[in-house]
């Protein structure tokens, strides 16, 4: 009698410990922009001018905007005072010595230091707000798509090892691997392409997919909070298409069933910024950080490549040919 009530109990308590779980995933029909909500911002422009050949990403901080380019390898700074921006380039060149790159996967200013990581490399590089080369982080724990620095020393990276998405939160300074999840989803299929992170005040950390349109929220443990879909329809299994490559192997490609899929992403103000394609046109769609709710949508260039933000403003940068531009949204 009392091993049967020690085992309704027990029973009883992993009932409610998965109701408790399930709680935290979000409907997927109370999270769908499909109908999207317009919000008009007050948008100003700055023209970067042509210096910047195949511009990626960027980071903007007191008014001075960094930015990347893919072709020439180099960091350029100019300042957002006028909307004609004098673009200069301060660091950077093709190769594999000190302050040199091979392929820069993203770029955030911290501390009064720009860090610059190399995914090729699996490095990250750090210089002075002129351009000034300080040191390089290289460790058997660093491999590194995008990061997000919690300071110069605690940095959150993703990246994509073994057709496996990883988060890891790496302490540069002792080389130490602090904390490692996210991995293979049980809900998505594989995860070919790597997606984005972002982070807020209290360490929390955002994933949204890149062809699957899915946006994750972990806590700074790396527990999963709650996991929503973007679209309603959406099955992750019609994203991908198999196909034989030439000798013997099996790949996968990125397939137009998706509805849309994530370009960028950004946390701020408490909203989780999303950068979407839909067809041809792009938008940011804006999502309730605390509990992955839709809230509304800002139509933007479709020649918009990447987001960033400071304290007070959203700024998209656009693809656009000769010279690239940068609009400034204020909320």
């Amino acid at each position: 009698m009392r091993l049967t009530i020690i085992f309704s109990a027990i029973f009883l308590i992993l009932i409610s410990c998965d109701k408790n779980n399930k709680q935290t995933m979000i409907p997927v029909d109370e999270v769908n922009p499909e109908s999207r909500i317009f919000k008009s911002l007050d948008l100003e422009t700055y023209d970067l001018g042509d210096k910047i050949i195949s511009p990626g990403f960027f980071d903007v901080a007191n008014n001075l905007i960094f930015i990347t380019d893919f072709k020439d390898y180099g960091i350029y700074k100019g300042e957002l005072v006028t909307n004609n921006v004098n673009l200069n380039k301060i660091a950077g060149r093709k190769g594999s010595g000190p302050g040199e790159f091979e392929d820069i996967s993203d770029i955030q200013i911290v501390e009064n230091s720009i860090l610059v990581s190399d995914e090729n490399r699996a490095r990250l590089s750090q210089f002075s707000l002129d351009g000034n080369f300080k040191e390089s982080y290289i460790g058997k724990n660093l491999n590194v798509h995008r990061f997000i620095a919690l300071d110069l020393n605690r940095v959150i990276v993703f990246s994509l090892l073994n057709g496996e998405n990883i988060i890891s939160v790496i302490d540069l300074e002792r080389d130490s691997l602090l904390q490692e999840f996210f991995k293979k989803d049980k809900n998505l299929s594989p995860l070919i392409y790597e997606g984005k992170i972002s982070s807020n005040m209290n360490d929390q950390i955002f994933y949204s997919g890149f062809s699957e349109p899915v946006l994750m929220k972990f806590s700074s443990e790396g527990k999963k909070l709650y996991s929503v879909n973007h679209v309603d329809s959406y099955s992750s299994l019609t994203n991908y298409v198999q196909f034989e490559t030439g000798n013997g192997g099996m790949s996968y490609r990125y397939s137009p069933t998706a509805e849309f899929y994530t370009s960028s992403m950004v946390y701020f103000n408490d909203f989780i910024c999303i950068l979407v394609k839909k067809e041809e046109d792009k938008y940011v769609d804006f999502y309730n950080s605390v509990n992955g709710y839709y809230k509304y949508s800002i139509k933007v260039s479709s020649k918009a490549i990447e987001l960033d933000t400071d304290d007070q403003n959203l700024y998209v940068l656009n693809l656009t040919m000769p010279n690239t531009s940068v609009d400034r949204l204020t909320l």
